[in-house]
């Protein structure tokens, strides 16, 4: 071959070279879902992608994310140690909650159902639960004036940002509602073990006086009732705080004193926020997502101002249906919506568990409804799949231990 062919080829050659790897850069990184904005992208170093439904796993030693709860799981023989569960009413009913409960105390000691509501208006599992006034049963319609962080903006406070750790508050005042200065509780709690608790804790403001006599409490005066707490000295509580229709962010608006106490006094070394399911229903761009996980993200930093003892682990969302022109089928956004948590968990320094994978991804809802797992709403677990649920976030948490 003559010498000048050579030439020719090379520099083709070299050209071509020069040419693919051009297009190399300009083509988007195959392993990165169309659904990333530019700014996701660039961030793509520390989190391993996959496309479609699997697992995206944040790379980070997570035993280090559980390393205050595990230090007072080992001494909660000799002190009190404190599980607060915020969520939405995925966890009603002491749902997830009371089995997480059943396990730790049966492990490391405990008697009681800690903190409940003085008037609970959606029954649970674990408890019965009777509030009188003026001689009458109380419910959510005739009973003292209540007030909640959450839900229909009309139940707010205008006159301070007090609701106390489970975001509402119960007020005794006869100017607002008659008889509501003396009220009597009674408390039946299910099991046999619940039933031994050693001591009934009021959180109140001021002015609040309980008594206790024939398995009757009474609380006398004028003031705010933010909750009673079943316990005993030593062992492990578990909070179930359900917040119907919440979407987990609304912490900020309530009063960082009261928080802030409430976890010191307690021993607070978990903090479970279980959220993401009520931010999806009726949104359908991933920048709206991406808005309310920013939203959640001040909520941590501030639990973690109040609780800086306290190691937060997340819950995402569950797989849910939707009715998309008469056919039932996984709402589309829940996949972002785990993934977006996963990174804002990572950059946060916080424990994630995708409960989203844990059920099996997309479509797995279905599968949950065919066991008897999960509701005919296609969102909510049944109890059966709510004591699944935990066992599986129980080996989770066990197997950090273990780690």
């Amino acid at each position: 071959m003559k010498p000048f062919r050579i030439r020719h080829i090379v520099l083709f050659l070299w050209v071509a070279i020069g040419i693919l790897t051009l297009l190399y850069r300009l083509v988007p990184n195959p392993r990165v879902a169309d659904w990333f904005t530019e700014e996701q992208v660039e961030e793509q170093d520390s989190i391993d992608v996959v496309i479609g439904y699997t697992s995206i796993e944040p790379i980070v030693d997570t035993t280090q994310r559980f390393a205050s709860f595990f230090e007072a799981l080992s001494l909660a023989h000799y002190q009190s140690v404190r599980v607060v569960h915020f969520g939405d009413s995925q966890i009603e009913q002491d749902r997830i909650t009371m089995t997480l409960r059943r396990h730790w105390q049966k492990q490391y000691g405990g008697c009681g159902l800690g903190l409940i509501p003085a008037l609970q208006t959606v029954p649970t599992y674990t408890l019965s639960q009777q509030l009188w006034m003026n001689g009458n049963e109380v419910t959510s319609g005739n009973g003292p004036k209540r007030y909640f962080v959450y839900g229909l903006p009309s139940l707010r406070r205008t006159d301070d940002n007090h609701y106390g750790i489970m975001g509402q508050v119960l007020v005794m005042n006869d100017s607002l509602v008659k008889g509501s200065e003396h009220l009597q509780l009674t408390l039946r709690p299910r099991q046999s073990r619940d039933r031994r608790f050693t001591r009934l804790r009021l959180w109140a403001s001021e002015g609040i006086v309980m008594t206790e006599a024939d398995s009757v409490v009474y609380l006398d005066g004028k003031g705010d009732v933010y909750g009673l707490s079943m316990e005993s000295e030593t062992g492990i509580y578990v909070d179930n705080i359900p917040m119907r229709g919440s979407a987990g962010t609304m912490f900020t608006n309530m009063n960082e004193e009261q928080l802030t106490t409430y976890f010191r006094e307690t021993n607070t070394r978990l903090i479970i926020m279980q959220f993401g399911g009520n931010a999806l229903p009726n949104v359908e761009e991933h920048s709206s997502i991406s808005g309310i996980v920013r939203q959640l993200g001040r909520q941590i930093q501030f639990l973690r101002t109040c609780a800086s003892q306290a190691d937060i682990l997340f819950i995402g969302p569950s797989d849910m249906l939707i009715n998309d022109h008469g056919t039932m089928r996984s709402h589309p956004m829940v996949p972002y919506m785990d993934h977006q948590l996963k990174r804002l968990a990572q950059k946060q320094h916080i424990a994630y568990w995708s409960l989203y994978d844990m059920m099996g991804g997309e479509g797995s809802m279905v599968e949950w409804q065919q066991q008897g797992l999960a509701g005919d709403d296609g969102i909510h677990f049944t109890k059966k799949g709510a004591d699944l649920v935990a066992e599986e976030l129980i080996n989770f948490i066990n197997s950090q231990l273990t780690n």
